[in-house]
């Protein structure tokens, strides 16, 4: 069965089914009267009522509507954002499938009017289409339609739904680039790269407004419901419940939302508690977790944008609501070896921690770049990185120049600094002020030497930049070993110390107990201390690290100045 789930920023008071044809060949199905107060769902029988190969949907008044189309027969969905709709190849018959619509709204209580929903079908006559040339003209008025003569029904043919998702499958890693320069033209949300285009993402749902917040933290009050804005440059993965992002490298950036819950007890300050293997089959905790004890991401909590406007619209929305930090907005880009959905838990946790108040801080934005999410990956996630460099500076660009939040600060992790880096340096060579208020290096996996030659080049970019580094990073340790000993930015080792750049306030955080299972590499975000400095950086930017907390010594590294995190 297919069924169309309509997110609507409405509220369905009556339906009335109608059979009438129009002059280009449109029948009327349904009439849905909407009057924006109360939030619901409603399902619209239309088994019987004709074979159709397209739907269109009018309102009066014009109101943006959300729309999705989902086969679950083969779990593909199809994304809808312009009428009229495509259901199947012509002459194919879907009339036995298609037997139902589900209305799916949330309240929009400040609305001033009712609205009017009509839907109507493009019948299907003698295995072909009925006035196709005429479906990019607006249909004529209602007033003017009239009965429908018989028609005999062609001989039912295979239907064609939309073709079932394709697992993702490793790509070949990029050619390597030389530096970390990378000099191809900004990105926009649906272009291509290369002259590649790329099959369009099936998105878990499409539309100008965030989702209605499903209610699993509302009525249990055991969990809080965390917005994260994202861009990706994966390519997507659609499942039976939700839509994710693999590890292949997809030629465009996509816009997106996502809910994460985090869950308000049994949980330290920077973890991120996911189900295991006792909870799975000891416990009986269903396999996306359960919200009171884990970070979970519900179901159809994923959206996609089709337009950068629409990505603008609900981000907007968000940043207006965003209580006392509502100036505020942070981009997070994670590093080595991460998947797109804990991508998403981080970016949350860190929104969650940051905050002093048991509430998000400010606007929280992703970018997640194509990490296989593979430990055996390094080299491949290294030139994902450098790939990624175009679509993270016009991700940024987006976040800090269209979404009208005064504040925007950007935390790169590990092998993130490699596409932040690249993208601040494509900025750097048009831009003449600060565009980012604070800018947070956790452990950047570049070469030291490489990083402290081109690190001043972006400091402008910023008002102000922090790196954090530490001598009990792990993962850092390994990845020099990789790199044929070569020293990180993020290690601070004696010698020769840590990265040391004019206008960057490098911090040596090797005193800061960490995560045993972070391997000292995640210090930045599962650290009281140093959440709570990046609190402090965030909002109170023009305060030197000594001014922030008396545990920062200043210490001299020849003409150069760093601090150290002291017991």
């Amino acid at each position: 069965m297919i069924r169309f789930a309509l997110l609507l920023l409405a509220a369905l008071l009556a339906v009335a089914p109608s059979h009438a044809e129009t002059a280009d060949g449109w029948v009327k199905i349904a009439t849905v009267e909407i009057d924006l107060k109360a939030a619901g769902k409603k399902l619209i029988a239309l088994g019987g009522a004709g074979r159709y190969r397209a739907l269109r949907f009018e309102t009066t008044p014009m109101r943006n509507l959300i729309w999705l189309a989902q086969d679950q027969e083969s779990q593909g969905t199809l994304k809808v954002t312009s009428m009229p709709v495509k259901l199947s190849a012509a002459g194919a018959d879907i009339s036995k499938k298609l037997d139902s619509l589900e209305v799916v709204w949330a309240a929009e209580p400040s609305a001033p009017v009712p609205v009017t929903l009509v839907i109507l079908g493009q019948l299907i006559v003698n295995d072909r289409a009925v006035s196709e040339k005429k479906e990019s003209q607006p249909p004529k008025p209602l007033e003017s339609v009239k009965p429908a003569p018989p028609k005999s029904a062609p001989a039912p043919t295979a239907a064609s739904p939309p073709p079932p998702p394709v697992a993702a499958t490793p790509s070949a890693p990029a050619p390597p680039t030389r530096g970390i320069t990378n000099s191809a033209p900004p990105a926009q949300p649906g272009s291509t790269i290369g002259g590649k285009a790329p099959a369009p993402a099936s998105p878990s749902a499409v539309g100008d407004a965030v989702a209605a917040k499903p209610n699993v933290c509302v009525d249990t009050a055991v969990c809080t419901i965390v917005d994260v804005f994202y861009g990706t440059d994966r390519k997507a993965t659609p499942g039976p419940d939700r839509l994710g992002f693999g590890g292949d490298r997809a030629d465009k950036l996509t816009l997106g939302h996502a809910f994460v819950t985090v869950p308000k007890s049994k949980r330290s300050k920077g973890s991120i508690p996911l189900p295991g293997l006792w909870d799975k089959y000891v416990r009986g905790v269903p396999p996306e977790g359960d919200p009171a004890q884990h970070f979970t991401i519900p179901k159809n909590g994923v959206t996609v944008y089709s337009t950068e406007a629409e990505f603008l619209l609900a981000a907007k929305k968000h940043i207006a609501t965003a209580g006392d930090f509502k100036n505020h907005a942070f981009i997070f880009v994670h590093g080595f070896y991460v998947t797109f959905d804990n991508a998403l838990y981080r970016t949350a946790q860190i929104a969650y921690d940051l905050s002093p108040d048991g509430k998000p801080f400010g606007t929280a934005f992703l970018y997640s770049w194509p990490s296989a999410g593979n430990a055996s990956a390094y080299i491949y996630d290294q030139d994902s990185a450098q790939f990624s460099v175009p679509h993270l500076q016009a991700f940024m660009r987006t976040v800090i120049d269209k979404t009208g939040v005064e504040n925007v600060h950007i935390i790169a992790h590990s092998m993130g600094n490699v596409a932040l880096i690249g993208a601040l340096q494509e900025m750097a060579r048009t831009e003449t002020k600060a565009r980012v208020n604070q800018i947070i290096l956790a452990a950047p996996d570049l070469d030291k030497q490489q990083f402290e030659r081109v690190a001043g080049s972006v400091e402008r970019v910023a008002k102000g930049m922090t790196l954090y580094a530490s001598q009990g990073d792990s993962a850092l340790a390994l990845a020099r070993k990789v790199r044929g000993g070569t020293p990180r930015a993020g290690e601070s080792l004696t010698p020769p110390g840590p990265a040391v750049v004019a206008g960057i306030d490098t911090i040596d955080v090797s005193a800061i107990p960490t995560s045993v299972f972070s391997w000292g590499h995640d210090s930045y975000a599962d650290s009281s201390e140093l959440l709570a400095d990046i609190y402090s950086v965030f909002t109170k930017g023009d305060h030197p690290p000594t001014k922030r907390s008396d545990r920062f010594k200043l210490l001299q590294q020849g003409a150069l100045q760093y601090w150290r995190y002291a017991k």
